[in-house]
């Protein structure tokens, strides 16, 4: 049997998702359990062993309880995925710049003495 070149990358594909799923899954038992045992740094360590973002999500329900804990999770999610708050407004705001101008006086700071002045 025979592949074409995009066949067998797309199974290698399918294959690793599989495979990265099934490594999350048995990542957020010991997640779970760790929480519950009051190992949060543990439980933290764990989180940056997920391979796929609705696996921080489930994290983060996980860890309800924890609001610090479910902060951090959702900051090493960002960090890995981007975050889509951000990456929208920044995107929005390359769309349509603001009018800030050198002759519009915005964004100028006032005249200040240099620190070595007297």
């Amino acid at each position: 049997e025979y592949l074409v070149e995009g066949e067998e990358d797309e199974d290698f594909e399918k294959e690793y998702r599989s495979a990265s799923t099934q490594v999350d899954k048995i990542t957020l038992k010991m997640f779970a359990a760790t929480v519950d045992a009051g190992k949060l740094e543990k439980a933290l360590d764990l989180v940056e062993r997920l391979n796929n973002e609705k696996s921080f999500d489930i994290a983060m329900k996980t860890a309800d309880n924890h609001r610090k804990l479910v902060d951090l999770i959702e900051n090493a999610k960002y960090s890995k995925f981007g975050d889509p708050v951000y990456d929208d407004t920044f995107t929005t705001e390359m769309n349509h710049p603001s009018s800030i101008s050198p002759e519009s006086g915005q964004g100028r700071r006032p005249n200040k003495r240099p620190f070595n002045a007297v």
